[in-house]
């Protein structure tokens, strides 16, 4: 293990932990499908970053998948009326940029990841560092907002942490490191975007929340600015960090 190699990692862990400090925090301001698709934009926000620090041009064709994204954000971003719709939200504005630097964070976090893994860290090494990196980060956070770490708080609250960190954390995320070594990434992100529809279908069959016109339509927009981002980005594949990171 190099120290330029801790270096990223840890700096990938705390990205990540901010990435989860403001990405769940959205889920209690804005419904569950404006969340998903917000926060799942990141190959939007890896192209941008990987442009302006690592001089990395974007293709022919993301210009127009961007300017594609943003409409579909602006709709969702204008469906104000969230909680009416039956989505749970006080505040979906808030909540929605709250998802919005989640992606950004994740995205950050993908891209120090990827060149920490390059700089000869196994996935085990690199996964358990990051995500210590990532604990860490959030252990002040109930202290700085007034909130108890233990409760009072029902048992079934600590099973489904447990349930978060077991199953989300440890296989999905930890699957998505070891997908990308193998993969084409520009499939594994494409497969991403399926993310929102099922958490939408989930979050409907479980909570009884029903997204509102405008954040169905601007979702269904947004999410086909970012396919056409990763299609350009795509072609051809594996020819740059940007490319890998997707």
């Amino acid at each position: 293990m190099t120290a330029r190699g801790l270096a990223l990692t840890l700096a990938a862990g705390v990205l990540l932990g901010w990435h989860f400090a403001t990405w769940i925090t959205s889920l209690e301001h804005t419904g569950v499908a404006a969340s998903m698709v917000f926060v799942n934009s990141s190959p939007l926000w890896i192209v941008l970053l990987a442009w302006l620090f690592l001089k990395e041009r974007p293709r022919k064709g993301v210009g127009a998948g961007i300017l594609t994204a943003v409409a579909g954000g602006l709709i969702l971003g204008l469906d104000g009326t969230s909680a009416a719709a039956g989505a749970a939200g006080d505040r979906p504005l808030f909540g929605n940029m709250l998802a919005l630097s989640g992606a950004v964070f994740v995205s950050g976090n993908m891209l120090l990841g990827r060149a920490a893994q390059r700089s000869g860290l196994s996935l085990m090494a690199y996964s358990g560092l990051s995500y210590l990196a990532a604990a860490v980060s959030l252990l002040p956070l109930p202290w700085l907002l007034g909130q108890p770490y233990y409760g009072p708080y029902p048992l079934s609250a600590f099973a489904w942490i447990a349930a978060l960190a077991l199953v989300s954390q440890l296989i999905g995320h930890t699957g998505l490191n070891y997908a990308l070594r193998f993969l084409d990434p520009t499939l594994i992100a494409t497969v991403l975007l399926l993310e929102p529809a099922v958490a939408s279908i989930l979050a409907w069959a479980v909570f009884g929340e029903l997204p509102g016109f405008a954040t169905a339509g601007g979702g269904l927009v947004l999410l086909a600015g970012i396919a056409l981002v990763i299609r350009a980005q795509g072609r051809p594949a594996r020819q740059n960090t940007t490319e890998n990171v997707l």
